[in-house]
């Protein structure tokens, strides 16, 4: 069992043209859990398409509980069966999210 407590983490989650709506309600669902912080990330002005929803992504952070994590990994889950497998982006600001200790 994977024992999240204690790990701090940052995660930047993509899901191609994904509409502006969509992506309001996955933040208000997320905005939910205890100790977790969200924030939608903007499209760059030169990447601006009248037809997509100028949403970059969502920011994650945050020090969950175990439990936490696991709503927070369902809620994700349940967005991707409905719309794609959504894509994990990672830099040195935002560093892929380990779960192994």
């Amino acid at each position: 069992m994977i024992n999240n407590s204690d790990k701090i983490f940052h995660e930047f989650i993509k899901y191609c043209d994904l509409p502006l709506a969509i992506y309001s309600e996955i933040v208000a669902h997320l905005e939910q859990i205890p100790h977790l912080n969200v924030d939608l990330v903007i499209e760059d002005p030169e990447d601006f398409d009248y037809y997509r929803s100028q949403i970059k992504g969502i920011y994650v952070s945050g020090k969950l509980e175990h439990d936490e994590f696991l709503l927070m990994q369902s809620i994700l889950k349940y967005y991707e069966k409905y719309y794609e497998e959504f894509k994990q982006v990672q830099s040195d600001l935002c560093p892929k999210l380990d779960l192994q200790d």
